[in-house]
């Protein structure tokens, strides 16, 4: 149970993946699959790969779809997850309209292809360069693929959104995948409350697509009248001065300063803890213990683009211990938010040590 934090953490981090050990889709599972392609198998990454319109199901005219927010418990770390509210999240759209058999239901997500710790933390090559491995992809699965998951997650019903509209968010899911080709776990925020508060630079997860996700199919059309708050997972850190600026990782005194961060804070995630308020307080006593606290942030974006390593100097609390908070969506009142409204149990309680989770668990 000591190390069941840090196990859930490193789970959470490399998550966005229940494409591992799922039977890949078949001709005959539902419409539209037959388009699927899978060029990561080797990885055992069993979903169907998004990369241009062909990738993705035919929409049928005149049809519309429910749309539902899926939120499942990261099955990986057993009870220890549920204990510490770390989700994985995906969207579903069931067709409401048509034939039985010519009714499409998939279940979109947003994943890295290949779990390890190089997703969080960067290996050193021989050279002192840093080796990372954090390639994330937009994948899909018939609805057949995923019945039972879906029958264990949470299913949020959102609204529905017509053939339309939904045609052209297929094509915005292109772009937004296209846009987010690494994976990674930590935004950054000028507060601890996301309500009210300014995203100075986002993470790229699987909550991340589906919050994205809907708040873009609303602005296409999408009928979305959910007014229960939908909440999501953060690993936020503070910097309340907004001094978020990129780095030259060439320059040698930066590589050095990069290096050492990255591999301290390896160091802390590997640590045993029983709460995530005292991961939070490592968290605090280790960019205290910095001349000037900060936390580096590597992004890659574009596979034509070089990847950008960001410094935020951070503001007291540094890291915002509120892992669960609502997605930031347009129709809904933000204003409304409170800080218990996505509130779940965040410590151990007695009978972890049974839980059956005794060491980091790296999928």
């Amino acid at each position: 149970a000591a190390m069941a934090v840090a196990a859930a953490l490193l789970c959470a981090a490399t998550v966005c993946g229940l494409a591992r050990g799922e039977p890949a889709p078949s001709s005959g599972s539902g419409p539209g699959s037959s388009r699927c392609r899978q060029p990561y198998l080797e990885d055992q990454f069993t979903g169907c790969i998004v990369d241009r319109r062909a990738d993705l199901p035919l929409i049928r005219p005149g049809a519309t779809f429910e749309v539902f927010a899926a939120e499942h418990y990261l099955t990986a770390v057993g009870r220890i997850a549920e204990w510490l509210s770390f989700t994985h999240m995906g969207l579903w759209l069931r067709e409401t309209s048509g034939g039985q058999g010519e009714r499409m239901s998939v279940v979109l997500e947003y994943a890295a292809i290949k779990f390890g710790d190089k997703a969080l933390f960067p290996d050193t090559g021989p050279g002192g360069e840093l080796l990372w491995d954090n390639r994330a992809k937009v994948a899909w699965y018939p609805e057949a693929n995923k019945t039972e998951w879906l029958g264990k997650a949470k299913l949020m019903r959102v609204g529905t959104v017509g053939s339309i509209a939904l045609e052209k968010w297929f094509r915005w899911v292109l772009d937004w995948s296209g846009d987010r080709q690494g994976y990674n776990l930590w935004s950054i925020w000028d507060r601890p409350d996301v309500a009210g508060a300014r995203r100075l630079l986002p993470d790229s997860i699987c909550h991340t697509f589906v919050e994205d996700g809907l708040a873009e199919m609303y602005r296409l059309g999408a009928q979305l009248d959910q007014e229960e708050p939908i909440c999501r997972n953060y690993f936020s850190f503070i910097d309340a001065a907004s001094s978020l600026r990129t780095v030259d990782i060439l320059d040698k005194s930066v590589h050095e300063d990069v290096t050492t961060f990255y591999r301290d804070f390896k160091g802390l995630i590997d640590r045993p803890y029983k709460d995530l308020l005292q991961f939070g307080r490592s968290v605090v006593d280790l960019v205290s213990s910095l001349r000037q606290p900060h936390f580096y942030v590597y992004q890659v974006t574009s596979s034509g683009a070089l990847p950008t390593y960001w410094l935020a100097n951070l503001s007291r609390p540094y890291f915002s211990v509120h892992i669960n908070q609502r997605m930031i969506l347009p129709w809904q009142n933000v204003s409304l938010a409170t800080r218990s409204e996505c509130k779940r149990r965040t410590s151990l309680p007695p009978d972890a040590a049974t839980a059956g989770v005794l060491e980091p668990i790296l999928v």
